[in-house]
């Protein structure tokens, strides 16, 4: 089975809960594509410009999927296993082409049946009721759609049905040699003798041959012959009768010859015709021999006989463009007591292997016979139809181009008469020069067949949707221009609103006018034909060493024609089935692929779906580690973030600008984080995607001071530009205790709001204490416990601060609804005493050496020190001060000793509010505080939270030297 997809669990996730983080421009309401398993699969109400810009939405979508999809997968997945020799490689490559079109050709017939039967039901049906219009106008759309669904999957058989014809050919395996190449010492005496040899010796004969077929077997699924000619057999007023050749014209002569009394053949330049019925409605002809029109110049056949010939010469031309045997056209005119067409036609060589052989032939007959057929498609007296049929046999291409109307006969028209060209020339190679030169002489030579540029520009716009479009690039060995020619259109609507990711512009220059033979976004069901197409081919190509890569002249090109892959990959995403996008993208040339996967999974949340989703990116050969690794790199170079730049600086302002209030400190702007701030979809989607990128990361075993740096880099990133919203995200959704956890055990996700975690992980490790080398096991990764803790020491210290932000929010929020109520709450006394608390634990790492201890010296360190640290330290005092006048005086007394902690010698604090030039302010905030704890003789509850501190005691602070007594 196949070894990605098959070895993983099948249960696809849906994620009804995927937020859409990402700009959608567009209503996902009105893309809906209505498919079924069964037959309505077509696209429906789907502008190409909003599937454009989908490629950056991952919320729900109404794009709806048909079993195909995943069928097809399939099949690709097992063939693209790179085991075994090429040979067999290539066999498997065939075999999928094999799969795909019966695949298809199952779909086709399931759907024939059923619209014959639903036809067929509708009849009855208006026979007995022609009175309900509501009903009739339903049916007639159902039906109008069954039949395009039809259509859709003919096409579509027909196309697999034509790369499984010609790609053995031009793919064969070249090492293995012709096992059929024709014998230099046997000289051919049958019929089919010559026309194998022919074969073998003749350039693309084969392979002209092979389209021959392919367009012959489509033509026989169209109409039955008899359905085609019924209207000239009704106009032939000769009711079911089939036999007796020319009737009218045949009475019309007896009737003259009973008049005259003659006997003999009538003379058309006889005085008796004048005014006779031979002459009263036109003049018919005198005599009923096949050649009598051409010979009576100004005479033809009576007009219902008229009709009845060009059905007959309509259904020998059918029967030739069918590629029926010779005994079947024989039965066929036989019926018609016509057997002398059929006589005309046997000295056709043709190629199905069924055909009646000729022993001893001859060839000469045959290149004289040739140029008969050919003078007759000169014969303007003659019906179309029949020039037409010796234009079949005589390989002339205009006399066929007269009748074909659709594109299939044009082609039909152009390489019947290449392929009789060539095995003219290599007939009259056989024979004697002489007698070809006095052959040449006598009746002329057949125009060597040239495709014009006139007739080359009506075939391609004969060709005017996407699946004729394909099936002419593949016949004319173009497949490569036209996907090329593709993606640049496909880049051209994925552009054409904003910048996109996925299907960028790689070639600027490129420039493709519009025409229908180009696949929109929309059409999902011709992508995943254009798609697989592209990668079968480029696969048989590499086996060939011929390997496109991303760089060199041809890289654009390359890179252009792969749009189809990445556009399909979209559409997978759009429908949920994300497992399947590592299957094609892996197909993307260089490191496209990764940076398709990233893009196009980035919104996949759900933990044992992405580990499932590295299993087959591993399974097909992918590098997840690099993978995992490059993932952030990708949406970093999509912001700007230079080292030792910090746009935040002088921006960050959580403070008003008034005085020290006595029960709140100094107040804080509620809003820190812009909006609410447990709504992540207020997040931008660009660092929606960084976040993501590293929790990717998490799912690698080792790269644990690579997930450091990154981790690190996020929140540099966020806090210089002043996303912190996005920075609360991130230290909410992946702590830095969960990311210890995950990579080496330390730490769990229970401990995230635990501040002491780190002193109780970590502890050991401080320069102070000496090296170490861990007892957990660190070794087998390379590195020591010290090392981990210095890489890991700025990420949890940046952690904390955003964690500091989060209670100043609390402060905030807490502040201003007393000031609303004045009134105790117990519930509010309780939230600003636990906010407090969880507070000081974040502010330790923050208030000692901050980002002044880290491996390597960073400007960017410094730069957030200066930004950050005044603000939120000055803010920090202000939540103490509320708590202790709401809750317990300890937190004044805190906030006091903050001060001295502030002024100890050894620290950095004070050096940075004189740089800063805030040190007045953090006076006048502790000036404030003192004489809140000078006047607040009372808890809000005598034995409540915050009451009681032994530690506080112990240092020396007494609430009661602060009491004022009279």
């Amino acid at each position: 089975m196949a070894p990605a997809l098959e070895q993983a669990d099948r249960k696809r996730p849906v994620q009804p809960g995927l937020p859409g983080y990402l700009h959608s421009t567009g209503s996902l309401g009105a893309l809906v594509r209505q498919t079924s398993t069964d037959s309505e699969d077509g696209n429906q109400g789907i502008s190409p410009d909003e599937l454009a810009m989908l490629e950056d939405t991952y919320q729900q979508s109404s794009v709806q999927v048909g079993e195909e999809v995943e069928s097809f997968a399939r099949y690709l997945d097992d063939c693209l296993a790179t085991r075994g020799s090429p040979t067999e490689q290539r066999s498997r490559i065939f075999r999928l082409v094999d799969n795909y079109y019966e695949y298809a050709s199952d779909r086709a017939e399931t759907l024939r049946e059923r619209y014959r039967l639903k036809k067929a039901v509708r009849g009855m049906r208006d026979g007995q009721d022609a009175n309900d219009m509501d009903v009739d106008e339903q049916d007639e759309n159902s039906m109008s759609q069954q039949y395009a669904d039809l259509k859709k999957w003919e096409e579509e058989a027909e196309t697999w049905d034509l790369l499984r014809r010609l790609l053995p050919l031009r793919y064969r395996d070249k090492s293995a040699g012709s096992t059929s190449k024709r014998a230099s010492s046997k000289v051919p005496h049958t019929r089919r003798e010559y026309w194998l040899d022919f074969l073998e010796s003749e350039p693309k004969a084969k392979e002209h041959k092979t389209i021959l077929e392919w367009l012959q077997n489509n033509a026989s699924k169209g109409p039955e012959i008899d359905e085609l000619v019924k209207d000239l057999q009704r106009n032939a007023e000769r009711g079911e009768l089939l036999t007796h050749g020319w009737l009218h014209t045949r009475g019309a002569i007896k009737q003259h010859k009973r008049l005259v009394a003659a006997s003999d053949a009538l003379d058309p330049r006889s005085p008796d015709l004048v005014d006779s019925n031979l002459d009263k409605n036109g003049k018919i002809v005198t005599q009923l021999d096949p050649d009598v029109t051409s010979r009576q110049a100004g005479r033809n056949l009576a007009p219902e006989d008229a009709y009845f010939e060009r059905a007959l010469w309509l259904g020998c031309f059918e029967l030739l463009r069918r590629g029926r045997s010779m005994s079947e056209i024989r039965d066929w005119c036989a019926e018609r007591t016509e057997i002398w067409r059929a006589a005309s036609m046997s000295a056709l060589p043709l190629s199905s292997g069924d055909d009646e052989d000729v022993p001893n032939y001859d060839p000469y007959p045959t290149v004289l016979w040739r140029r008969m057929c050919h003078k007759l498609t000169r014969d303007r007296g003659t019906d179309r139809f029949e020039r037409a049929v010796y234009g079949l046999l005589s390989g002339d291409i205009t006399s066929v181009e007269a009748v074909s109307r659709t594109w299939d006969d044009f082609t039909f028209a152009k390489y019947n008469a290449e392929l009789r060209g060539q095995f003219d020339a290599y007939l009259a190679k056989q024979c004697d020069p002489e007698a070809i030169q006095a052959m040449t002489m006598l009746h002329g030579d057949v125009a060597v067949f040239s495709d014009s540029r006139d007739r080359e520009e009506r075939n391609r716009k004969a060709a005017n949707t996407p699946a004729k479009a394909l099936q002419a690039a593949i016949i004319e060995d173009r497949l490569s221009t036209f996907l090329y020619q593709q993606g640049c259109k496909l880049a051209d609507m994925a552009n054409a609103k904003k910048e996109s990711k996925l299907i960028p512009k790689y070639d600027t220059t490129a420039s493709v006018p519009d025409s229908p033979r180009f696949v929109n976004l929309s059409d999902h069901d011709t992508l995943r034909i254009l798609a697989h197409a592209h990668i079968i081919v480029s696969a048989l190509e590499r086996l060939e060493g011929k390997v496109a890569t991303e760089v060199g002249l041809m890289a654009k090109r390359h890179q252009t024609e792969d749009h189809c892959i990445a556009a399909y990959a979209s559409y997978l995403r759009l429908v949920h089935l994300q497992e399947l996008i590592p299957l094609y993208s892996s197909r993307l040339i260089g490191e496209r692929r990764y940076s398709n996967i990233s893009r196009n999974i980035i919104g996949v949340d759900e933990r044992d779906f992405q580990l499932r989703i590295l299993n087959i990116m591993q399974r097909l050969g992918l590098d997840v580690v690099h993978f995992v690794k490059t993932q952030p790199l990708l949406y970093f170079s999509e912001v700007r973030d230079e080292p030792g730049v910090c746009p935040a600086k002088g921006k960050f302002k959580i403070l008003e600008g008034t005085a020290p209030h006595l029960k709140y400190g100094r107040l804080i702007k509620p809003g820190i984080f812009g909006g609410d701030p447990d709504d992540p979809n207020l997040a931008d989607p660009k660092d929606d995607h960084l976040i993501r990128s590293l929790e990717w990361l998490l799912l690698v075993d080792g790269l644990v001071l690579e997930t450091c740096a990154y981790g690190v880099r996020l929140y540099k990133y966020f806090l210089k530009n002043q996303h912190l919203l996005a920075a609360r995200i991130l230290a909410s959704r992946l702590s830095c205790s969960q990311l210890m956890s995950a990579k080496v055990g330390l730490g769990s996700p229970q401990e995230e709001l635990d501040p002491n975690w780190w002193d109780e992980t970590f502890g050991n490790t401080r320069p102070e204490i000496g090296e170490r080398m861990d007892e957990d096991g660190f070794g087998e990764m390379g590195i020591s416990k010290e090392q981990l803790a210095n890489h890991a020491r700025p990420l949890w210290e940046l952690e904390c601060l955003v964690n500091a932000l989060d209670c100043l929010e609390t402060t905030a929020c807490g502040a201003a609804s007393n000031r609303q109520d004045p009134s105790q709450n117990r519930d509010l006394t309780k939230a600003i005493d636990d906010n407090a608390k969880l507070m000081k634990g974040f502010m330790k790492p923050v208030l000692k050496d901050w980002l002044l201890e880290s491996v390597e010296e960073d400007k960017d360190y410094q730069e957030l020190r200066e930004t950050y640290l005044p603000e939120v330290i000055i803010a920090y005092a202000s939540t103490l001060q509320f708590a202790g006048t709401t809750t317990s005086r300890d937190y004044l007394l805190e906030c006091m000793d903050l001060a001295s902690v502030i002024a100890d010698k050894d620290s950095d604090l004070a050096q940075l509010f004189v740089k800063s030039g805030r040190m007045k302010e953090l006076i006048e905030s502790f000036a404030s505080c003192s004489k809140a704890l000078a006047i607040w003789t009372s808890d809000v509850k005598k034995g409540g939270p915050g009451a009681s501190s032994k530690k506080l005691r112990e240092m020396g602070w007494s609430r009661e030297l602060w009491s004022i007594k009279p």
